[in-house]
């Protein structure tokens, strides 16, 4: 069982436990029907055809991602610290700060998937501001419901992410919030 660390933390329903994550990970569809658009206007293809190099385009694309969402996330975490919400304030930032960082390496990752499966950017879009939306309403549910999350959710990467915000700023991170990042890291490494 999962006990809360202090009184200061937030409580599980807290409507920060919703936020946070929705946030943040908003920005996955935008990035998906960047990627996907790319390869639907043929401009990988045009670039293969010029001699470019595709590899160091995917690795400046993924730069680009990794960079774009991070400074997202941490101008979001920065102003919650600012504005002082327990949410923020009480775990330590380095923890939010690597938060961050993974997952957005996992966007990154999710982005990338996303371009290869589907064909065209509008249902890419639509997939992703969906799957955005219910795992976050999901999360906030799950974690209302639950102490521990059960760990076949983490294989869906979105859970995992919604599952180390909610450890993070309810438990002050703790082994769950660790199996969460782990989830994160080596299940965007895969994809």
């Amino acid at each position: 069982q999962l006990t809360y660390a202090d009184n200061t933390g937030v409580g599980k329903t807290n409507i920060q436990i919703l936020l946070f994550p929705l946030t943040t990970m908003i920005l996955l569809p935008s990035v998906a029907q960047l990627y996907t658009m790319e390869r639907e206007d043929g401009l990988l293809h045009a670039m293969e055809l010029a001699s470019m190099q595709i590899d160091a385009y995917w690795v400046g694309m993924y730069l680009f991602t990794v960079v774009y969402t991070f400074v997202y996330s941490f101008l979001y975490i920065i102003c919650g610290y600012a504005v002082g919400l327990n949410a923020f304030t009480f775990p330590p930032m380095l923890l939010h700060l690597l938060l961050a960082l993974v997952w957005s390496h996992t966007q990154a990752a999710l982005a990338m998937l996303c371009s290869a499966v589907f064909t065209k950017a509008r249902m890419a879009t639509i997939v992703t501001v969906l799957a955005v939306l219910l795992t976050a309403v999901s999360g906030y549910v799950i974690t209302n419901a639950l102490d521990v999350w059960p760990s076949w959710l983490y294989v869906f990467l979105p859970f995992a992410y919604t599952s180390a915000c909610s450890n993070l700023m309810i438990y002050n991170g703790g082994m769950e919030f660790y199996k969460a990042l782990a989830s994160l890291f080596f299940g965007s490494a895969v994809i």
